[in-house]
C-alpha cells in the first residue's frame, strides 16, 4: 500500500511540474485591439441572400483614430465602388463591438446601418451581424 501511495504521489508531482513548466514557457497573451484588425479581408459569405458581395475585398485601416473599411475590389452586383467606405464608426461598448456598415446589392449601397462586428480566431474571421438577432449579414476572412 505504501508503494502505491508513493507511486501515485510521484505521478501527481510529475504532472504538476510538467504543467508548471508548460505555463512558464508559454508567452503571455495580449488583448486584441481594434487596430489589430487592420488588413485586407475577402467577403466569403453573405447571410442567406444571393451572394452579391462574395469575392469583394475590404481593406481595414486605422485612420484618424478610427477603423475604416474601404472596398478595394468589388463585384458588379455588389453596388459598391472601389474606394467607397463601407464600414466606419467601429467602437466597443460593454465588450461588444459595434459598427456602421453599408449593405450591398439591396438598393442601400450608399446607406449605413448599425451592426455588431463579431471577431473570431484572433481577427482572422469577422462577421457583420444584426444587433438584435445575430443574423450574419456578411462574413469576411483575412487574406
Amino acid at each position: 500500500m505504501q508503494k502505491m501511495k508513493s507511486g501515485l504521489m510521484m505521478v501527481c508531482l510529475t504532472v504538476l511540474l510538467s504543467c508548471a513548466a508548460l505555463m512558464m514557457n508559454t508567452p503571455t497573451a495580449s488583448a486584441m485591439t481594434l487596430q489589430d484588425l487592420q488588413g485586407d479581408y475577402r467577403i466569403v459569405a453573405q447571410g442567406n441572400r444571393v451572394l452579391h458581395s462574395a469575392g469583394c475585398i475590404v481593406s481595414f485601416k486605422w485612420e484618424n483614430g478610427e477603423l475604416i473599411g474601404t472596398a478595394t475590389k468589388v463585384t458588379q452586383k455588389s453596388g459598391w465602388k472601389v474606394g467607397q467606405i463601407i464600414m466606419q464608426d467601429v467602437y466597443v461598448d460593454n465588450g461588444v463591438v459595434y459598427c456602421q456598415f453599408t449593405p450591398d446589392g439591396s438598393g442601400y449601397a450608399d446607406t449605413m446601418f448599425n451592426y455588431k462586428l463579431q471577431i473570431f480566431n484572433n481577427g482572422k474571421v469577422l462577421k457583420v451581424a444584426d444587433i438584435d438577432d445575430n443574423w450574419v449579414a456578411h462574413e469576411l476572412h483575412r487574406l
